[in-house]
């Protein structure tokens, strides 16, 4: 009998985000080993928890204090600077990984799946932004 695979907390939510996960965890421990990756799971595990929270109790609140929290900071709480912040971060752990995968096949599926979460995360950050 198979193992159920233990992913971080909310992965589930996006196919894309099991992609990226498996192909790293599978085929590319030394890079998962590595600190740039663990804030990369930590981020991803972050975002895809906080539209969980808003789809499931459209608690917004709650996830400005999350998003704070990230960030160390006490006084903003303008969604479309935590928005632009994410993208950036999100961009940096993509140059991250197409710097270390060398094998073509990986790095364009890793990619695909990197852009399909990207677009998803920050289509679900706006719909936040665009209920407050």
């Amino acid at each position: 009998m198979e193992r159920k695979r233990d992913y971080p907390k909310c992965f589930n939510n996006n196919i894309n985000a099991v992609i990226i996960y498996d192909t790293l965890t599978s085929n590319y421990i030394e890079i998962v080993k590595t600190k740039e990756c663990n804030d990369f799971f930590k981020l991803i595990t972050l975002l895809l928890c906080a539209i969980n929270v808003y789809n499931t109790d459209n608690n917004i609140d709650k996830i400005i204090v999350r998003f704070k929290r990230y960030f160390h900071m006490h006084y903003n709480n303008d969604m479309s600077y935590f928005i632009s912040l994410f993208h950036l971060i999100l961009n940096k752990y993509k140059l991250f990984f197409k710097d270390k995968i060398k094998n073509e096949n990986d790095l364009n599926l890793l990619l695909n799946n990197y852009n399909s979460l990207n677009d998803w995360i920050i289509n679900g950050l706006n719909t936040i932004s665009s209920n407050l």
